[in-house]
């Protein structure tokens, strides 16, 4: 795989930030979800700005083959992959964007050919589903294309016409060429790095290509996407105190800055006490305790054992997850799903906080058995192997880090783009990743 991302990347500057995330990731070095998922989309966009291609399909080959390349690197850390897939959904919205754009223009004297973009977008991209996904647009008020007709727009009315070709009348009322299958028309993609870049010199007699204006509007929506990520937290928090009521008693595991931020901010408007468990043995519940205690909430820190015997006495379970599978469920910190199921013994509610970029279209991830290896913390958290010769060369200890909650444990799941139940995930699979892309 080295040598076949060397062969990919012609760049030396993408390839040093390909290979040097990947010793990251390799060596564990991030601590959370957000930061993993911040270095993949930068890493992309330095590839993106870098990279010199003719077609559209070379560039999304390009980044699945990155993305793909970083996912090996750590295969459990599905975020890695949802990153890949939503830049690649964004290349094909701004693709399919940029078509409909230049396709509603106003009209022209005939025999004069189509913007060469129409064309290749048109000849290069797959059909794409629908979406509420937005982005930045470069303006095409310089472009002139004929008016759109009534009727649907037809592929074959878009094929720029060589010079040596024969025209033939099209529905348009504009001259266009019988080009065989094989010659499709290339997306001309431009040679620089910035978004101020101006197109390539033509052939003379060739007809000026707008298509490089596609490779900044991708750069300029990777860059909205790292700045939802900076909001994550704050977007998902800002409807907290709907969810949380004076008097209630709120239980959470583990340390989680999403779920740190929305208890926070419920604690501005509403006055509840938190319960917390250790989270043996790495504890990370003392971290959580810490920090919601500076913040100025009530916080109770409890053993894990007496998680059941507190259920009662909870009013509303509130886990921050990992990643959100695709059959709505949450991979979560280890002992979740526990908690989740003292849960519905007690009818007690149970709500999960995750980014959009968390959702996994992988249905690899939702059956246990791909979590039974690599699925390991150090065990040295466990057991001094120093202490005792037999436990160093008998003893098989276990550490797992995630646990799997079943989507019938689930109540709600709250994202920066709203709350949902656990049976709405597969729409927000179609609305922010590409069917082609669901396996890199």
């Amino acid at each position: 795989m080295s040598e076949g991302i060397e062969q990919v990347l012609r760049d030396r500057f993408s390839l040093v930030a390909v290979k040097e995330l990947e010793n990251k990731l390799r060596r564990h070095q991030f601590v959370s979800t957000e930061a993993i998922a911040e270095a993949t989309a930068k890493t992309l966009r330095a590839v993106v700005s870098a990279t010199k291609v003719s077609q559209l399909d070379e560039l999304v080959g390009l980044i699945r083959t990155v993305g793909h390349y970083l996912q090996e690197a750590q295969p459990f850390e599905p975020v890695i992959g949802n990153v890949t897939r939503r830049i690649l959904f964004l290349l094909r919205e701004e693709a399919k964007a940029l078509t409909s754009t230049l396709g509603a223009g106003t009209t022209r004297p005939p025999l004069q050919p189509h913007a060469s973009v129409v064309q290749s977008l048109a000849a290069l991209s797959v059909s794409m589903p629908t979406s509420p996904a937005t982005s930045m647009h470069a303006s095409m008020s310089d472009i002139s294309v004929p008016a759109t007709p009534s009727r649907s727009f037809s592929i074959s009315d878009l094929v720029l016409p060589p010079m040596d070709h024969a025209l033939v009348s099209s529905p348009y009322g504009v001259q266009s060429p019988l080009q065989d299958g094989n010659d499709s028309p290339l997306l001309r993609m431009s040679d620089s790095m910035s978004s101020d870049d101006e197109p390539a010199p033509q052939p003379a007699g060739a007809t000026a290509s707008h298509a490089y204006q596609l490779k900044p509007l991708l750069i300029q929506a990777i860059q909205e996407l790292l700045d939802e990520f900076d909001s994550v937290d704050t977007s998902i928090a800002k409807d907290a105190r709907d969810h949380i009521h004076s008097g209630e008693v709120i239980l959470t595991l583990g340390y989680s800055p999403t779920v740190q931020t929305f208890l926070r901010a419920a604690a501005k408007h509403r006055k509840f006490i938190a319960v917390v468990p250790e989270s043996a043995p790495a504890f990370s519940g003392h971290e959580m305790a810490r920090a919601l205690a500076s913040d100025g909430l009530s916080v109770l820190l409890v053993p894990d054992s007496n998680v059941y015997a507190l259920m009662p006495r909870v009013s509303k379970v509130i886990l921050g997850a990992r990643c959100v599978l695709a059959n709505g469920g949450i991979l979560a910190t280890i002992g979740s799903m526990a908690i989740a199921m003292a849960a519905r013994e007690h009818s007690t509610p149970v709500v999960a906080l995750a980014g959009v970029f968390k959702i996994s279209p992988d249905w690899s991830w939702v059956g246990p058995e791909r979590l039974r290896t690599g699925n390991q913390g150090p065990t040295s958290q466990l057991v001094n192997y120093a202490s005792s010769r037999v436990l160093a060369e008998r003893a098989e200890i276990e550490n797992p880090l995630w646990d799997i909650v079943s989507p019938s444990d689930l109540d709600v799941i709250i994202t920066n783009v709203g709350e949902h139940p656990p049976s709405y995930v597969y729409r927000l699979i179609q609305e922010n990743y590409h069917e082609e892309d669901l396996n890199l």
